[in-house]
């Protein structure tokens, strides 16, 4: 297995930035992390989705502050957790 990634505040405000884009209160953020494609494209998913890390946000004080400070309403990923796994 692989190391889960985890995907920083830095990470996020990049992709933002690199796409002209700004949270704002009440927005949704979607996070898309290739998960789904990956596994639909494994031909064992079973085994896929039993043994995968899968990356997901950072847990930590700074992610926190920045998900409350830009008013961010919900928060959808394409992986099994919105946090990293394991």
């Amino acid at each position: 297995m692989s190391a889960p990634t985890p995907i920083t505040v830095a990470m996020l405000q990049a992709t933002l930035d690199a796409a002209g884009a700004e949270l704002r209160d009440g927005d949704i953020l979607l996070v898309r992390t290739g998960y789904l494609t990956a596994y639909k494209s494994s031909d064992d998913r079973a085994d896929f989705a039993v043994n995968r890390d899968c990356p997901g946000l950072h847990a930590g004080e700074e992610m926190a502050e920045f998900l409350w400070d830009s008013g961010v309403a919900a928060i959808a990923t394409d992986n099994p957790a919105v946090e990293v796994v394991p």
